[in-house]
């Protein structure tokens, strides 16, 4: 699995941000406990939420 980039998540629209959490949170649930990809799919998942605050607060 693909680690995403804050600078990648800066352009997307908050609706974009959301997609990509809510599919990035199903990939998630099909990854094994330890495995790279699990781990990329919680580093993903982090980034997102960062992006989103970021967002909120006008950053």
């Amino acid at each position: 699995m693909k680690l995403i980039t804050n600078n990648e998540l800066s352009n997307q629209s908050e609706y974009e941000l959301s997609l990509l959490f809510w599919k990035m949170s199903r990939k998630l649930a099909q990854t094994g406990e330890g495995t790279p990809d699990r781990r990329n799919a919680l580093a993903n998942l982090d980034n997102i939420s960062r992006a989103r605050c970021l967002r909120r607060m006008g950053i």
